[in-house]
């Protein structure tokens, strides 16, 4: 996932093996940084698990850490 993702790492995304936190301030880049990551999985023939997948939520559990706007 690092190689496969790595020109989005920092900028909006954070992997953890198979985990993928996609993140931004704006919506419409949010939804345009989800479509880079989905497509970027899509070449690859990679799939996600809808039931490990949470959209347009203020805070999220990742790694054991609850990270919101706020930080973490």
């Amino acid at each position: 996932m690092n190689d496969l993702l790595r020109p989005y790492i920092v900028l909006f995304i954070v992997v953890y093996l198979d985990d993928i936190l996609v993140y931004s301030k704006i919506k419409q880049d949010r939804i345009h940084h989800l479509r880079q990551v989905f497509s970027t999985l899509k070449e690859h023939k990679l799939d996600g698990k809808l039931e490990k997948c949470k959209f347009f939520v203020p805070r999220v559990v990742f790694l054991g850490y609850e990270v919101s706007c706020d930080g973490i």
